[in-house]
């Protein structure tokens, strides 16, 4: 009867560590999913508004230390992505986590490079709205 209880107690301390371990490792994926959103929303919006003055409705500002500040932010996200990938990453799905994290990143600084580089064009939009604006 004693060996049967050892066991069970074994068993249980067994995956009472299992559980730990895997609260930790969601823990860690949400700390990344927390740090890289709190990254993107100093860029999208401390950056423009770092870089720029407001006087009532009038905005002045560099466009390009606008530009060379979220780029090179963007970047900077890139490389800390791939050492989060190859050095922090303790399991494969955290090193598809700083992957994913690490190609959204990419794919914004490729928007804002084409978009401060003038590759895209609102014309149409600003019609549309125009003509909205005149039928109310």
């Amino acid at each position: 009867m004693r060996k049967r209880s050892t066991n069970l107690a074994l068993v249980v301390c067994f995956l009472s560590s299992l559980v730990s371990v895997r609260h930790l490792l969601f823990v860690r994926r949400c700390v990344i999913h927390f740090l890289h959103i709190a990254c993107l929303a100093i860029i999208l919006i401390g950056v423009p508004a770092a870089t720029s003055v407001r006087f009532g409705s009038l905005r002045i500002g560099s466009r390009p230390a606008t530009e060379a500040a979220m780029l090179s932010a963007f970047a900077a996200i890139i490389l800390l992505d791939g050492f989060g990938h190859f050095v922090l990453a303790a399991n494969p799905k955290e090193k598809s986590l700083w992957r994913n994290w690490g190609f959204c990143a990419a794919g914004l600084l490729a928007f804002h490079w084409a978009l401060f580089e003038d590759f895209f064009h609102f014309d149409w939009l600003r019609e549309m709205l125009l003509r909205a604006r005149s039928l109310f």
